[in-house]
């Protein structure tokens, strides 16, 4: 019983699941605020998070639906381009059956 118990060597994590890395960070860590603490640090580094990821949907959300309006322009022009070629061919049968009576 006076044996250690057996040392499992895990696999590294994921880095999903990895501590930040300080190197790779583009945020500067938290800076203590003296009379709040380490605590109110953390919130304000996770506020400011949050701030750049709101930032980050918001433009991605802009650049879908600039995309999205940009194919419905595509599209009203293709259907108005079909729209007048079959105008065309309707007026162009007409004069034939009106020639052909």
């Amino acid at each position: 019983w006076s044996s250690p118990p057996p040392q499992i060597p895990f696999p590294p994590l994921p880095s999903i699941l990895s501590p930040p890395s300080h190197v790779l960070s583009s945020a500067p860590p938290p800076i203590p605020i003296r009379s709040l603490g380490y605590r109110a640090a953390m919130i304000r580094l996770v506020g400011g998070y949050m701030r750049e990821f709101e930032t980050r949907v918001r433009q991605d959300t802009d650049e879908i639906y600039m995309r999205r309006q940009t194919v419905i322009l595509e599209m009203l022009r293709e259907d108005h381009r079909r729209f007048t070629e079959i105008i065309e061919l309707r007026t162009a049968l007409q004069g034939q059956v009106t020639a052909l009576q």
